[in-house]
This record gives C-alpha cells, structure tokens and sequence, in this order.
C-alpha cells in the first residue's frame, strides 16, 4: 500500500450518504483513480456536490480496484464539521489533491516545518536532546568530564547509527532555496531567461520571422497607403487590374463601380458591357443629376479619344464657359454665350425650333446621353485630370504623372466588391494579396504564401519577428506578453495563472543553448532539477530524492542541522550514556582510591525512576537492613589524651610513639551490608578469522554465580586481514558484599 499523488485526475460520482465513493468515470481531458492507483493505495481525496458549496469533503482515501471505489478512510475537512458528509442525491466530482496542511514548504524566514517524521525520526525531539550534548563530546573524555556528565544526566536520548551517518552526508549550511545554489543546480529563474529558445513550451512557428516582417512592412496598411506595384482585384469571372508599367486601371469584362449614398442607396455606376464603358446613375429618387465636372476653376474638362494610334479630343469645357465638339481632333461644334458655334456641317433630317428632329437624330445617337449610355471606345484623362465620382466628387481617379490614384475623399467607405469567390492583388502574374468570399485572406511574398486568416484566426508560414520592446500581446485586457526588452526576454502574465502544457503522457524540459537538460517535468510523474547536465534533485510521491549535498541557510524542523551535526561528529559512534553496560565501563577506568568517606558519592540505580543517579555512601547505607559488625579498621593516628574512660576493646598495634592514656570506649559505629559493583578486567584478547575469545569467555562466564557477575562488556576493537574480529578487552562488574 502506497500513498500516491497525481496531477489530472478527476471522476463524477452519484454516490449519496457516508460510505464508499463509487467512481463513475473521468471528467472530460482528465484521467481516472484505476490509472493512478493500485489496490489498496491511499490518496488525498476532494469531493463536491455539483453547484452546491454546502456539500464538499477533503480527506485520505483507500482504492479498492475490484469495485472501482474509494473508501473515506480519514477525514480532513468537510462541510459537515470535519465529519464524513452524507452526499445528497446528484452528481459530484470527486478528484485528487494536495492538502495545504499536508504540503512541506519554506516559509518566509526560510525554515521547514515537517509535521510528521524524516526516515521514521522526529527531528524536533533530537534536536532538543542534541542541544543538551557538548559541543565536541567524545568517548575520550577525562575522568572529571564523564564524572561530571553522569552525576548530571536524569535522562537522555542519542541519535542512531542510521541517523548519525545521514547528517554527516547533508553538506554544512546546505540550502536548496537558496537562489545562488539552485543557479548552480542548473535552474533557470525569471531574471536568467535571455532567448525564447530557452523556454521550452515557446514555439517560434507561432511568431512571425524577419523575413513574414518584411512582407509585412511592404504590405498595404489598413489605415491606407500608396501601391507601389501592379494591382490586381480578382473577381468571380474578372479583374480590375491597374498596370503600372502602362500607368492604366483596366476594367475587365463584368467589372464596375458602385457609388452608393446613404440616403438614396446605389447611385451610379461604372461597367464595361460589351466592350463600352458605361457610366450609369441608377437612383431615381436622388435629385441630383449624375455629373462629369471640374472643380478648380482654372483649367479646362477635357474629354479625349484614343483613335489610330492618337488621343485627341473629343470634347471640352473650359474655363471661360464654352463647350467644344470635336471630330477626329478638329473642333466641330462649341458653345457660346448666345448658342452654338458649328465647324462644319449640319445635317438635320427634320427641323431644329421647327426644324427635323429625324435629321438631328443622327447626330444625337452619336452622343452619350445624359440618362448614361455604352461608350463604345476609351475614356482618356491626362495627368492629374481625375475621373470623378459622388456628389461631392468623393472617389477619385486619377494619375498624377508618376502614380495613379483611386482616391476616396468623400463620405462612407471604399468598397472594393466582387459577385465571384475572390478579389486578387496581383504583381505581374505573381499573387501579392487574395480574399475569398465567405473565406480568408492571404498574404503573399515573392508569390509564396505567407499568411492565410482562417475561422480559428491565423495561419504563417515562416517566423513573426518583433523589434526590442515589441511585443506579442494575449488577452483582452494584455494578459499576456512576450517581449525582449534589448537585454532580456521576458514573458509576462498579469491575470491569473501561467500554464505551460505538455500533451497527454508528454515530458516538459528547460535546456541551454548546447541542449543541457535544466529541469525536466514529467507527465503524471516527477520532476527533475539539474546541474551540468547531472540530475540533482527529483520529487517523489513521499518528498524528494537528491543527489549530493543538501544547504539550509534555515533550519529542518526548527532545527539547525549544521550545528546539530557538527555536535554529533564529535560524539562517539553508538555512545549512549543511560546504559548500564556503558556506565559501568567508564565506572571502570575510575582509579582506585582508599580514602572513601561517608560523605562521597556512589552511582546508584533507582528501580522506581528506572534511572541512575549519584548517592553519598552514608546515605546509601542508611537504606538497606542494618548488617554485621564490620572487620576492625586500621589503626588511627594518635588523637589528643581524652577524659579517663571505660576500658575499650583491644586494638591493634599501633605505630611506635608515645603512650598516650587510655580513652574512653566510643559508641558503636553504623553498620552497612549493600552490594557494590567492582570491576574485573580480562586480559587483551586477539583471536584472528574466529569468534575463539566469546567462547572462552563464555564457558569461564556460565561456570560462575550469576547473582556475583550480573553485568559483562566486550570491547572490539576492529576487524583483522582474515575477516575475524579481535578485542582488546574483557570487562566484568563483580558483586561484593561489604558491610562497614
């Protein structure tokens, strides 16, 4: 059984009441429990009523792959004080999590707090036992230092094997969030970002290239501009095409002019039909009549034929108010103030005032009249004489001697308008521009497509490039920018999240400019830091794992594990000073004194407190039944003549000296019989590729009175060339009776 964290996965449920979640399958693009979890694996767990906030639970759940369930086996927060809620009727999610009391983080002073334990250890509990050990503690102390530690200690605890070889692999004032060290570690933060290329969710074919910028800054912009080529406007069954070689606008078969007011709608038009131009006022209501006419005043209104290779006028208004006809170039016929001036003949078939309207006819139908009509030839404008449109001459066309215009001065919009499937600009034969009815719009470079609108947005082929400072922005209200600002590449979010996302089953990875991996996030799986191309540190479902050292500049658990392991490298391996054995060996190494007094202490085990402790000799006597009369003690030195006494018992022989007088019989002393321990020391062993020395001493140690030797310790001292051990010494605590 494992407890497992994954991203992504999320199921709906109908379950109702306390029990069981019976899981109903994955919501839309994300997975379900069965492809996370094994049988009988826990998770974090989070359900929810479906648009209810008064039903939610967060707890540890436990999966049962037979049934597809997941039981609530504790619960961590609920809507229902805590408690398992009972689920009303309706569809939940149900999906996993990561509990914020559950998460280990660095705090703002940058310390860990770890609510549970690290390899089975509670580090705020060894830490607060490392603080009461001296810095430098060794096995090797004087007699007076471990004396002093002994007669000190009430209770202790020590770091294990295990434990201790763990701290002195963390490297002293390791710190992981430390911006410097996970620099080193081969993480890249904001601020070291310097190419996109860096970032690996960036995808260049998203952006234009310098060479998609050229087409662009060549291309006509909305706001209005100057064409410096050929243009061709592509029609269902024809093109108006203008050639600037020939400084002509052409005007195929079925292409016109539209010229709309937005009172009186379709005003007039311009067409070809059958091979005449015909210009063409189609609004009956308008009042206006449809007019050719010259604005500045001071030249004339000239209207030329292209005939045999020459232009020549075929009529003209000038300034002075006088209209002239012509026939091939000659004046004809001009108006004056009082009528008419005629070059030539008249023929009239009828009468004019009177005269034949038959006759006159034929002239007539040589004219275009004024309710419009087909030209049957060119219409030719000198340089800077424009072919006016509108009332107040609002489109304009025209050619200034170096470049033709169709200009739109006037009110509304220019519309360029097809009844086919395409307008087209063209350069030659090479495409510059395509818009289709009901579809999209191209733009071309050299005749190579390189930008197409489609119903989602925009296709490019080739790169976007943006100048420093230009940015490619998202979002409605600028979201989201990217931009090199001349030093570095930034990628700014100011809503929300920034999601970098991989495909299903897919792997993110952060690489340099020579394709070193920086850090790697994996799919429903680990991520990954790196340094050098070497992995460094890896997260885990239970933590993380990390290669080399680890510095803190803070601490783990409120301790400060660099001065906690400097403190336990000066403490000797498997040094426990509450065991007996170990006491009694230090006891051991004690010299051997004959000047004990009543007064001196005495280690002491206190069954009830189960712990050592130091007592005086006098009262450690005064605790047991009272015993025999001890032996008689040495003789004292000569004390001061006492007062006449009772005749005492005879003593010893005393040094040679002066006969002093007889003192008086002194009371009787108190009385001990304890048990005291006295060490017994073996000789050095040395027993090599065999276990000889635990033998022997075995056989001498089961021949002797258990209640006289309760306590043994073996010192080893290594292992010899032929992988046995050898010892140095043999240590016993002998019991012995005393009694003073």
């Amino acid at each position: 059984m494992a407890l497992v964290v994954k991203d992504r996965v999320k199921e709906t449920t109908t379950t109702t009441g306390t029990g069981s979640i019976s899981l109903g399958g994955a919501v839309t693009k994300f997975k379900t429990f069965s492809s996370a979890l094994s049988n009988a694996d826990t998770t974090y767990y989070a359900i929810e009523q479906q648009g209810d906030d008064n039903e939610f639970e967060v707890g540890i759940g436990t999966y049962t792959s037979s049934g597809n369930t997941l039981a609530r086996t504790t619960i961590l927060a609920s809507s229902n004080s805590n408690n398992a809620v009972d689920f009303s009727a309706g569809t939940k999610n149900i999906f996993m999590t990561y509990p914020a009391d559950k998460a280990v983080y660095e705090d703002a002073s940058g310390n860990i707090s770890i609510p549970g334990t690290i390899d089975g250890r509670d580090l705020v509990t060894d830490g607060d036992k490392l603080d009461g050990i001296e810095a430098s503690a060794t096995a090797d102390q004087t007699n007076a230092e471990i004396r002093a530690a002994v007669e000190a200690a009430s209770d202790s605890n020590v770091f294990t094997d295990a434990d201790h070889n763990k701290l002195n692999n963390i490297e002293a004032s390791a710190d992981v969030t430390d911006t410097a060290n996970v620099t080193s570690a081969g993480a890249l933060m904001d601020s070291e970002v310097t190419n996109l290329s860096q970032v690996k969710a960036f995808d260049s074919s998203d952006y234009a290239t310098a060479a998609q910028g050229s087409t662009a800054d060549a291309a006509m912009p909305k706001a209005g501009g100057t064409f410096t080529d050929d243009v061709t406007f592509t029609g269902a069954n024809s093109n108006l095409v203008f050639d600037k070689s020939a400084n002509i606008l052409t005007f195929n078969d079925f292409m016109e002019f539209e010229f709309k007011d937005s009172t009186y709608g379709t005003t007039g038009r311009m067409y070809d039909s059958n091979g005449g131009l015909v210009i063409q006022q189609e609004s009956t209501s308008a009042s206006s009549d449809m007019q050719i006419s010259n604005q500045d005043g001071s030249s004339n209104l000239v209207i030329k034929q292209h005939s045999a290779g020459n232009i020549r006028n075929a009529v003209r208004a000038t300034n002075d108010g006088d209209v002239e006809l012509y026939y091939q170039g000659s004046e004809k016929l001009s108006t004056t103030n009082t009528g008419i001036n005629v070059t030539g003949n008249i023929t009239v078939s009828g009468t004019v005032d009177g005269r034949d309207v038959a006759a006159d006819g034929t002239t007539a139908d040589a004219a275009m009249p004024k309710a419009g009509g087909t030209f049957t030839g060119d219409v030719s404008h000198g340089d800077n004489v424009k072919a006016k449109f509108g009332a107040d001459s609002d489109l304009q066309i025209y050619h200034d001697g170096s470049h033709s215009y169709i200009q739109d001065d006037g009110t509304g919009n220019l519309y360029l308008r097809t009844d086919g499937s395409e307008i087209r600009l063209q350069g030659g034969s090479e495409s510059m521009l395509r818009a289709f009815k009901d579809g999209g719009v191209r733009l071309y470079y050299d005749n190579q497509e390189k930008l197409r609108t489609d119903a989602t947005g925009i296709d490019v082929t080739g790169n976007a490039e943006f100048a420093d400072n230009g940015k490619a922005i998202f979002g409605t209200g600028s979201d989201l920018q990217i931009y090199h600002d001349g030093t570095n590449t930034e990628i700014d979010n100011a809503t929300g999240k920034l999601i970098v996302r991989s495909s299903s089953a897919g792997t993110i990875e952060f690489r340099d400019q020579s394709s070193q991996v920086l850090a790697q996030f994996n799919d429903n799986s680990d991520v990954k830091l790196y340094h050098n191309n070497n992995e460094k540190l890896a997260t885990t479902s239970t933590g993380i794992d990390v290669t080399g050292n680890v510095v803190v500049s803070g601490t783990v658990d409120g301790r400060d594990v660099s001065a906690d392991g400097l403190k336990l490298d000066g403490v000797e391996a498997s040094s426990d000073v509450t065991d007996a054995t170990n006491v009694g060996a230090a006891l051991t190494a004690f010299s051997t004194g004959t000047d004990a007094g009543s007064s001196d202490l005495i280690p002491v085990y206190d069954v009830s407190a189960s712990a050592w402790e130091k007592q005086t000799i006098a009262n450690a006597a005064l605790q047991g039944p009272t015993g025999p009369t001890g032996p008689t003690g040495p003789a004292g030195s000569n004390g001061a003549a006492g007062s006449d006494g009772g005749t005492g018992p005879t003593g010893p022989t005393g040094p040679t000296g002066p006969t002093g007088p007889t003192g008086s019989t002194g009371p009787s002393g108190a009385s001990f019989s304890g048990l005291l321990y006295g060490p017994w020391r073996a000789s050095t062993y040395w027993v090599p590729g065999g276990n000889y020395e635990q033998d022997d001493f075995s056989n001498w140690f089961n021949a002797q009175d258990d209640n006289d030797w309760p306590f043994m310790k073996l010192d080893r001292s290594g292992t010899d060339a032929w992988g046995g051990d050898y010892y140095t010494t043999w240590w016993a605590f002998r019991k012995v009776y005393r009694t003073y």
